[in-house]
């Protein structure tokens, strides 16, 4: 056989290896989506069934004579109802991201808008765990143009990520600033808790990873808040970067484009 006639037999077999692995790999992915809606399909019918039936119990725990003890348990089971629910949202989400199936729906909010509209929906969060969520706001900072839901659940996320790690603080900090790249704005999520040791701070933002808790009594942690806050930043051309030092606290860092204010 000819030399040339080896080659061109030793690269189709390369091409027909390759296409052989472009193929397995996409089986891989179509098991993957068929499992994550398998998965999804069966946790969101029993949790539509129970919150039904929660929903008629509740209704009628004012005529029972232990009202103040029930209603206690009431409030406990449908935060975890509502937790149930985030958690089905979020891996939904997360499958479209992983396979380049979530488009990113826009929109155009000033960064003084987003921060007061963050501060509305998570502030009763930080007041029911002891703490503050306080903010740190330069001026003439601009318009983002953004997914404004899911950044939304970015700031969620890494809000309770901080609560949980904050066992001994009071303090979390929001802090927007005009980022060191022109027409960037730059937000940091900061906290004076536990820390992160500094052999984990490559691994935070891996699926499924996760610290414990010093608290035993915090929120549990499934490993996907902050996979979550690393894929939605990815799909707004960001990055999102942590500091940390052990017993002083952490910081999440991460910058977006901004349109300068018009005034």
């Amino acid at each position: 056989m000819k030399k040339n006639d080896k080659d061109k037999e030793s690269l189709a077999n390369e091409l027909k290896k390759a296409n052989e692995e472009i193929q397995r790999l996409k089986d891989i992915i179509s098991e993957k989506d068929l499992e994550v809606s398998f998965v999804v399909h069966d946790l969101k019918n029993p949790l539509s069934v129970i919150e039904m039936n929660f929903s008629l119990i509740s209704g009628v725990l004012e005529d029972h004579e232990e009202f103040a003890k029930l209603s206690r348990v009431s409030s406990l089971i449908e935060s975890q109802i509502l937790s149930m629910k985030h958690l089905i949202h979020e891996l939904l989400n997360i499958s479209k991201m992983e396979n380049a199936k979530l488009k990113l729906e826009l929109s155009d909010i000033q960064v003084e808008q987003l921060l007061e509209t963050i501060v509305e929906e998570n502030g009763a969060v930080s007041e029911n765990n002891g703490m503050t969520l306080r903010t740190s706001l330069a001026e003439g900072l601009g318009t983002l143009s953004v997914d404004q839901h899911l950044l939304r659940r970015v700031f969620s996320n890494l809000i309770v990520n901080a609560i949980k790690y904050s066992v001994d603080s009071e303090d979390i900090i929001l802090h927007v600033l005009k980022a060191d790249k022109p027409n960037y704005v730059r937000f940091i999520v900061e906290d004076f808790g536990a820390g992160i040791p500094k052999g984990n701070l490559d691994k935070v933002f891996n699926k499924f990873e996760h610290s414990k808790s010093k608290d035993p009594t915090k929120r549990v942690s499934h490993g996907l808040g902050l996979y979550f806050c690393k894929l939605v930043l990815e799909l707004h051309g960001s990055e999102i970067k942590v500091e940390s030092k052990l017993n002083k606290g952490s910081k999440f860092i991460f910058d977006l484009p901004c349109k300068p204010s018009s005034i």
